[in-house]
């Protein structure tokens, strides 16, 4: 039984999805084979622009680099790590990730530290049946200045709800996956709505 529950664990552990939700982070991580790219523009201003590249490294890591570009004029590059203790087990425990997000404190929010959990929730309906719901909470400094929580629920595999809260901003978006390596984003917030694409390279 131990050997079954471990050899799940790995399995999930190499099939999980990104570590962020829209921006707040999770307790999951990337692939370990995957490369992952995701650029968002902001509706009406095409030059406020956020773009990340993130890497799954080995078991327990992931990094990110993440480069904005907006009123301030200039690109802001930095990067972003986490380490990840544990994966989420479907309807039992939560993924649990500690990290870092602008390590070199270069963007407009700057450095931030946070610890995040994540819960899966199986769906039994033949539409959704292989996109659990995600539901996240955790805490930091910086940008989250205490609590953040977010969710993702999917409605078919390729249609999904999202919303979350980084403490001082309310998100709502949605995501629809054409292609099993892409999907396409819409967000918006009390001040800006935003357009984004999320494609995966596996290797």
């Amino acid at each position: 039984m131990r050997k079954l529950v471990f050899i799940g664990i790995c399995l999930l552990a190499s099939f999980a999805n990104a570590e962020r939700l829209l921006f707040i982070p999770t307790g999951d991580k990337l692939r370990n084979d995957q490369i992952q790219f995701e650029s968002w523009a902001s509706k009406g201003n095409f030059k406020n622009r956020i773009s990340f590249v993130g890497l799954g490294i080995l078991d327990s890591m992931d990094f990110e680099l993440r480069d904005e570009y907006g009123s301030f004029g200039k690109n802001r590059t930095s990067f972003d790590f986490s380490y990840n203790f544990f994966v989420p087990f479907p309807d039992v425990s939560p993924g649990i990730s500690l990290g870092v997000q602008d390590i070199l404190g270069n963007t407009q929010d700057g450095r931030s530290i946070y610890l995040a959990a994540t819960w899966k929730i199986n769906q039994d309906s033949p539409l959704n049946a292989n996109s659990p719901i995600e539901v996240t909470l955790g805490g930091g400094t910086g940008r989250y200045r205490g609590a953040f929580f977010g969710a993702r629920m999917p409605f078919t595999d390729g249609f999904r709800l999202l919303t979350e809260h980084d403490s001082r901003k309310l998100r709502l978006g949605f995501e629809i996956v054409p292609l099993r390596d892409l999907k396409v984003l819409w967000m918006t917030d009390e001040q800006t709505t935003s357009f984004g694409a999320n494609y995966s390279v596996r290797f």
